[in-house]
């Protein structure tokens, strides 16, 4: 299913929102109780795929079951490999199941 919303600011992250960027949602996240959606997502330094929710970031390793007691938060995923847990070290890819 595509959603599409108006561009906004992701205050967080500092970054324009775009709809093409909400057109690959796959799933309401379990952690944050439905407030963000989990995407499919390409770290750009390693080109690993994983799924993130755009609101909380929780992270799943790609081929991981989307659970409440099996995530990771991407910011701590990410540190060991040099990097800050930004979105725009992360790239939202197309081709979701």
């Amino acid at each position: 299913m595509t959603i599409f919303v108006d561009s906004q600011v992701d205050t967080l992250h500092r970054r324009t929102v775009q709809p093409s960027d909400f057109e690959v949602w796959i799933m309401v996240c379990p952690r944050c109780d439905g407030q963000g959606r989990v995407v499919d997502v390409r770290i750009l330094a390693t080109h690993e795929h994983v799924r993130l929710c755009d609101e909380c970031d929780a992270m799943w390793p790609d081929g991981t079951d989307l659970s409440i007691t099996n995530f990771v938060d991407f910011t701590t995923y990410v540190k060991p490999l040099g990097l800050q847990g930004l979105w725009s070290e992360i790239e939202v890819v197309a081709g979701t199941d």
